[in-house]
């Protein structure tokens, strides 16, 4: 009985050994979500057909077996970009490995998430041609964070209920979300309880704001001051630390790698 094989298209996001010369891949593709595939004799045939296809970053269109549960196999594969440009970039591929593995961590193996992939698609795409780094991590870290069952009200005021959007806001630990500059400097002048800040950037809390209503394919070049990425970004990872319980080894590797490079 001859074996059936399907097309789909996909990136590489993790490649590790296993045993001596084969290879696990973990490719996250547009219509079967995350897959563990088996590549017989990898690391052992320096031609080997598979071998450009499979470094992560690496977005093609594959030919293989998708099997219900376990180990998947490939066939065939046919670079679409093989994001040379960014693999010999160190910053911007400690980017990339950190935003594979945000969405590796978001959800089940299997489960099909077609406009994550879309998103992620785009990022890299933009991060590639030289978009700022720091605007593509903010945008798919406030896409991503609602997979972690954590989606904060951007957009009301957590004490007066009011519209809070393009208006002065902080973020705040409880009440749980933004509340306007104006409703926290009212409470500490009447002397009531004030709620603890997790941000007191105005400017950090409207650019997350922002990044959370667009998609990547209308972000353009953005003027926006360091210190404002920073601050927003500082937000984010406590909220992924402190709602989410996540930290990740390669958010670590990103920030060690920016201070090496100053």
């Amino acid at each position: 009985m001859s074996e059936y094989f399907t097309p789909f298209e996909g990136i590489v996001l993790t490649k590790r050994q296993y045993r001596e010369h084969d290879a696990l891949v973990k490719i996250f593709t547009s219509e079967y979500g995350k897959r563990m595939f088996f590549i017989r004799g990898l690391s052992k045939q320096p031609n080997h057909p598979l071998k450009s296809s499979l470094n992560p970053v690496v977005h093609s269109q594959f030919l293989g077996r998708i099997n219900p549960s376990g180990l998947s196999f490939l066939k065939d594969a046919s670079v679409q970009n093989s994001r040379l440009k960014l693999q010999n970039d160190p910053i911007n591929y400690a980017y990339a490995i950190y935003f594979m593995a945000l969405i590796d961590a978001a959800f089940e193996d299997g489960e099909v998430q077609r406009e994550l992939f879309d998103v992620l698609v785009q990022v890299m795409n933009h991060l590639e041609k030289g978009l700022s780094p720091n605007a593509l991590q903010i945008l798919l870290e406030t896409h991503v964070l609602p997979f972690f069952g954590v989606d904060p009200d951007w957009m009301t005021c957590q004490i007066t209920g009011k519209n809070a959007f393009h208006e002065p806001c902080y973020f705040s630990y409880q009440p749980y979300g933004v509340i306007l500059v104006e409703a926290y400097n009212h409470l500490r002048q009447t002397h009531k309880s004030v709620p603890g800040l997790l941000s007191t950037s105005p400017q950090a809390v409207a650019l997350c704001q922002r990044m959370r209503l667009i998609t990547p394919n209308k972000l353009g070049q953005m003027n926006i001051k360091d210190e404002t990425f920073q601050a927003a970004k500082q937000l984010l990872h406590n909220l992924y630390k402190d709602y989410a319980g996540i930290h990740l080894k390669s958010w670590d590797y990103l920030e060690d790698m920016l201070k090496w490079f100053k």
